[in-house]
This record gives C-alpha cells, structure tokens and sequence, in this order.
C-alpha cells in the first residue's frame, strides 16, 4: 500500500501490516479518549449548565478516536477523522475562552486575528506546512493564547495558571512530535507518543480553564472586573 500523510518512526517502509500498524502511536492515543473522558466528567460535576463543553469534550474524544484509527490503519480516511476534530476543538476553545472574559465582538477578533495571523505568514512566504501543520499554527496559537492568558489574570490568577500550564504542555508535545523523526536512531518507535501523551493533558487543562471561569461567572465573583473587562 502506498504511503499517504505524515510518516512517522514508526511508520514501516510497506504498509502490509495488520491492525496497529504503528503500535505506540495507536494505543498512546487512547490516552486523548481518557482525558476527553476525563473532561467529560469534570464538566458534569462542576459546569453541568455549560453545555458548549460538553462539545469539546466530545471533539476530545473523537480526536482520540481518530488517532486510533490513523496510526493504527494509515488509511486517508482516518487521517480525516484525526486532524478535523482537533482543529474544530482548537478554534472552539479559544473562542469560548474569550467569551468568558471579552465581550462578543472582540471574542471575535481573537479568532479573525487568529487566522489574519496564518494569512500572514502566507503573505510573508514562510510555508512551515513543510514541517507539519500543528508547526505552521504554533506562533498564531501562542500570540492569542498570550493575549487570553493576560486577560483571564485579571479575573482569576488560577484561571490564567491552567491557561498557561496548557500552552505550555501543548508546545512541549509539538516538540516532540516534531523531532519525532530525528529520534528514530535512539527510539524505534519515536517520540511520536508523547505528542498525543502532552497535547491531550493540554487540552484537559483547557477545558479545565474554562471550567474555572464557567465557575466564576455563576458564582458572581469578580463582576466587577469582569464588568471591566467585558467594556474593554
């Protein structure tokens, strides 16, 4: 079978394997369904009303779903199912995240200068597509998780440390999801793993950012910096 998609340490030269065809990085994304999981459950318990998180939780577990089903069948389809559900789960999270310390219209200047970001390095000719895609929408992620992360320091220093532990264990895992390949001469099977292993606890911890501030805003603590910050 020919080879399709990103190729990985793992990923043998002739796609003639059976179910998984790259071991580690099919059952480490069983970890993604446990954190989409988990979210869904700390959602139930501390944000029932907040049905929007109920959908990421859900995107959680489908991305993990996904990542099952790419690594272990490489099939294009599955690749699809892997990379729509996290991308779906990424814009979400940054628009709901803005929502609960913005007001609606510069809610939805975080995600127009999110793409004006991606737009511009297309203009600027740096193609980091090359390298990966999660590559290429790494500086326009950490400009509006910065900005989200300033923001939510003003409401609630809890908040804003879940939202920057995130970021930081996202890029953490996008290292070594990009060096995945350099390691094959030290680790047979990659680095690959611990991409999925650290971007899902990332995404935990963003939907865990949004709990707490779901939390502020039914308690009516803060209104009036958050008031402040809505008239911003």
């Amino acid at each position: 079978m020919p080879q399709h998609g990103p190729v990985y340490c793992e990923t043998p030269a002739i796609l003639d394997a059976g179910f998984p065809v790259e071991p580690w990085n099919a059952y480490s994304s069983l970890v993604i369904v446990f954190f989409g999981l988990a979210s869904l459950v700390l959602v139930i318990r501390r944000a029932g009303q907040a049905y929007e998180l109920y959908a990421l939780c859900a995107l959680l577990i489908f991305n993990g779903i996904g990542s099952v089903l790419w690594h272990g069948l490489r099939a294009r389809w599955a690749l699809a199912f892997d990379v729509f559900p996290a991308l779906v789960f990424l814009v979400c999270t940054m628009f709901l995240w803005s929502r609960r310390i913005f007001s609606l219209w510069k809610s939805i200047a975080v995600i127009v200068v999110f793409f004006l970001l991606l737009e511009l390095q297309r203009l600027l000719g740096l193609d980091l597509t090359r390298i990966g895609i999660w590559v290429a929408l790494a500086p326009a992620v950490i400009v509006v998780a910065l900005w989200l992360i300033f923001g939510t320091a003003a409401l609630s220093r809890k908040a804003a440390r879940f939202g920057s532990l995130s970021l930081a264990f996202a890029l953490a895992g996008l290292a070594f999801r990009t060096f995945d390949r350099a390691t094959c001469a030290y680790l047979p099977f990659g680095s690959h793993f611990l991409w999925h292993i650290l971007l899902s606890f990332a995404a935990f911890l963003g939907v865990l950012t949004l709990i707490v501030l779901t939390e502020l805003k039914a308690s009516g603590a803060g209104n009036d910096r958050q008031d402040v910050a809505v008239a911003a």
